[in-house]
């Protein structure tokens, strides 16, 4: 992406990627030598795709080299595509058409290896949903306008009947967040939102060809950019509307939901699209592409899988399913369920158990004298996870105050999992270096979270993983229950292969932990051990 890929401060120093993409943008289709981006030339450029070509290079390579050599190194990756023979790419550029379009990205013949494939329903679901805030249909609405007004006697007739139409279509959207809907959301079928909102005669998709065409978003921006003269504008609003309204008009009824939600991360009213069907959008890749590879370690039962993802494959002769044996010999994992504390107390870490405070304090402490105790026979590092940040900061509250934490701190040196990303990297960095020395560190961390995937824990980094719990998400979720109902629909189908609802909800909730657990043992010389405080009722 340009935004990890830019080596323009100027341009980099605007922060957000939506903001670097217009910017870069921009500055490529400018005319005016003097207002081009210096790293935007040809010969430069070009040597530096015949070094991405001629060994082999991460991401950080290739920047390291742009700098040198004063070339962008995002475009001279994009010239590198046709003659590449192996290509890495993120989720998003392979499983979003429009995305693949502009990188220059052809499925076609080629075969595509998508690696921790637990995550792709997750992806595809998420690149294919949209959320609109309050505040930018707003000052989308006010922008558009503005540009309208300034621009009006100089649009040709068709783009002012589009613009018009994008008015139109976001008035309407501004007032479907009007509506006093009270704490819960509100869902709607993508049918009964559309026909509420009177939009149904919109063509979306001759709409959304006139967006992408037109450059209106790139316009609009220079405009805003020119008339906010020194004041904070909101500049991704255009973009947030144009995605509402693909998702809007061109999904079908049955794909997806459209949620009206009281609160955004900002407090503020929002309209959310929630893809549901991923088949829909993942057939696209699988038909186009020669063959469709799904790795990873957490594949199994794969059944949740191949509904979601392939429910009209012929499983029998287009499917082959290949499971390895684990490198690691059984004499090096050690894996044991704890229902009971030191002093015999039942571990009951249920959602509910944990709403009752005298029941939750006296299962802390119990817990907490556990991991002392395995704490003095663990040597190096030992990582707790938890099922959520609330109960992790509960359990780090209460043994503070019972001196608990002081005990264990004597033990091994403790770190927490920080809830913002910042200083995640930080916080790995110290505990791998106190887990290697004395009598080693513990790190405390949630399932789902930051830690949970995509870290190694090996060799003295993770000598013994805690999980205490289960990670099931919040039952009362709007999303997650129309996602359990829609499933619960499909499953009743005649002749239907699909998971349940409540199927789908505990293959969330042992992904999760699956996950956590395999963050140790990460080669054939590597040991750990395994405890599950883990009781469910």
């Amino acid at each position: 992406s340009r935004g990890s890929m830019c080596i323009n401060q100027q341009v980099t120093a605007l922060g957000s990627s939506n903001a670097i993409n217009e910017r870069c943008l921009e500055m490529a289709r400018e005319k005016k030598k003097s207002k081009r981006c210096p790293y935007m030339r040809k010969k430069p450029i070009k040597a530096l795709k015949e070094f991405g070509l001629s060994r082999l290079v991460d991401l950080e390579d290739l920047v390291t080299q742009g700098k040198k050599g004063c070339a962008c190194p995002y475009y001279a990756a994009r010239k590198m595509l046709p003659e590449a023979n192996l290509v890495a790419l993120p989720y998003q550029a392979i499983l979003h058409q429009r995305t693949r379009e502009t990188l220059g990205i052809r499925l076609e013949d080629n075969v595509l290896l998508f690696d921790e494939a637990h995550n792709v329903i997750d992806a595809v679901n998420t690149v294919h949903s949209a959320t609109l805030t309050a505040s930018a249909g707003q000052a989308a609405l006010h922008q558009l306008s503005a540009y309208k007004k300034k621009y009006e006697l100089r649009l040709s007739s068709l783009n002012l009947n589009y613009i018009s139409q994008v008015l139109t279509l976001t008035k309407a959207l501004v007032k479907a967040m009007a509506r006093p809907v009270g704490e819960d959301a509100v869902m709607f079928t993508l049918n009964d939102f559309v026909f509420g909102l009177h939009i149904d005669h919109f063509n979306g998709f001759e709409v959304e060809a006139w967006l992408g065409t037109s450059g209106i978003l790139r316009k609009l921006q220079g405009f805003v950019d020119k008339s906010a003269d020194g004041h904070p504008v909101q500049r991704n609003a255009m973009r947030q509307v144009e995605s509402f309204i693909v998702a809007a008009l061109n999904n079908s009824d049955g794909d997806g939901h459209v949620f009206v939600c009281d609160t955004h991360e900002g407090g503020e009213k929002c309209l959310k699209y929630v893809m549901l069907n991923a088949a829909t959008n993942f057939q696209q890749v699988v038909q186009q592409s020669r063959a469709v590879a799904l790795a990873g370690g957490t594949l199994k039962p794969h059944n949740d899988l191949i509904c979601q993802l392939f429910p009209k494959l012929d499983v029998q002769h287009q499917l082959r399913s290949i499971s390895c044996g684990h490198v690691v010999p059984a004499s090096h994992l050690c894996c044991l369920c704890l229902g009971k504390g030191p002093g015999g107390e039942k571990f009951d870490f249920t959602f509910k158990t944990r709403q009752l405070a005298e029941q939750q304090e006296a299962q802390l402490k119990a817990l907490g004298r556990l991991l002392i105790n395995v704490a003095r026979a663990v040597p190096n590092g030992m990582v707790v996870f938890w099922p959520s940040y609330a109960f992790e900061a509960k359990a780090h509250e209460s043994w503070v105050g019972s001196g608990i934490l002081k005990q264990l701190s004597a033990r091994k040196k403790v770190f927490r999992e920080p809830q913002g990303s910042n200083t995640a990297d930080k916080v790995l960095a110290e505990y791998s270096e106190a887990a290697r020395q004395g009598g080693g560190a513990l790190m405390s961390c949630v399932m789902g979270g930051k830690m949970s995937e995509g870290i190694n824990f090996a060799d003295e980094l993770g000598r013994c993983i805690v999980v205490v719990g289960l990670p099931y998400p919040h039952c009362k979720d709007p999303v997650l229950q129309q996602r359990m109902k829609y499933f619960d629909q499909r499953a009743a189908l005649p002749g239907s292969q699909s998971i349940s609802g409540r199927e789908y909800y505990e293959n969330l909730c042992f992904k999760a932990v699956n996950q956590a657990i395999g963050r140790s043992i990460r080669h054939a010389n590597d040991w750990s051990s395994i405890l599950l405080s883990l009781i469910h009722i």
